[in-house]
């Protein structure tokens, strides 16, 4: 089997079982275990280091937390483990390599090791690839998409995410469906 037919295989699976997954359990691990001697449970200690990497790429602290703030890679070890089928937790584990492989390709590093620059340049060519890749394979989804929107699910449904990034009231008020946004502040969390 050839790379571009792994790459395929793989991300179909991680791609269907997340988006069916998160739906049914991933919400009862929202809650990620925030203790300093945390190991993962799925993911190598690697894998996991990766996963960081990646996620704080896609969600870089600001004057807000970033992923790594939130563990968003707690998240993804958990939602892979939860959700995903022992075949699709190895597909998945095998997709993650593109990252290091396109890393070595174009740095002789591997992608924890490279500069942020380096690695936003990476995660922008793997988001064009993944463009070309559903033009071509309507309805299979890319490593890189897939990453993206656990990244983002784990962060915005973070105490981190919904507290710091999105706008919380922890005791809501009356209902007013049509509010300008600027008004509001911004987008809050549920």
């Amino acid at each position: 089997m050839n790379r571009r037919e792994a790459l395929k295989n793989t991300t179909l699976i991680a791609g269907y079982t997340f988006l069916v997954g998160a739906g049914l359990s991933t919400v009862s691990s929202c809650k990620v275990d925030s203790t300093p001697t945390w190991v993962p449970d799925f993911l190598t200690q690697e894998q996991v280091d990766l996963v960081a990497e990646i996620a704080e790429r896609i969600i870089p602290k600001t004057d807000t937390p970033g992923a790594k703030e939130a563990m968003v890679h707690r998240f993804i070890d958990a939602n892979v483990r939860d959700n995903f089928t022992i075949e699709q937790q190895g597909m998945f584990a095998e997709a993650l390599k593109i990252f290091d492989v396109k890393a070595q390709e174009s740095h002789q590093k591997n992608f924890v090791s490279i500069t942020d620059d380096e690695k936003d340049g990476i995660l922008k060519a793997l988001h064009q690839e993944s463009i070309a890749y559903a033009e071509s394979n309507p309805g299979e989804p890319h490593v890189f998409p897939v990453m993206k929107d656990m990244t983002s699910f784990g962060y915005f449904t973070s105490e981190v995410g919904a507290t710091q990034f999105l706008k919380f009231d922890p005791i809501p008020g009356e209902f007013i469906g049509c509010v300008p946004l600027s008004e509001v502040g911004g987008t809050w969390a549920l």
